[in-house]
């Protein structure tokens, strides 16, 4: 191999050194990340997917009352001007 590939693989290794504080760092949060991802780790049941469907259902009930509310904003802004 040549000399710049071994500087090449000499800064990776640098990079993912055990010992750095941001090693850890990257890597705690990293696991905390998949914990939160039950579809990752193949834990959630049926109930979770009722849940989901229940909360998709009240966001999207709660996004068309939040547009009712802007063109209810703007009729009143409209009216004052």
């Amino acid at each position: 191999m040549r000399e710049s590939t071994f500087s090449w693989l000499g800064e990776i290794w640098k990079a993912m050194q055990c010992t750095s504080f941001y090693f850890w760092l990257d890597l705690i949060s990293t696991l905390s990340m998949v914990i939160e991802m039950p579809w990752f780790l193949n834990l959630g049941d049926a109930a979770d997917s009722i849940d989901s469907t229940m909360a998709g259902k009240a966001s999207l009930a709660g996004a068309k009352a939040a547009n009712k509310l802007k063109i209810l904003r703007m009729v009143r802004l409209v009216r004052l001007a």
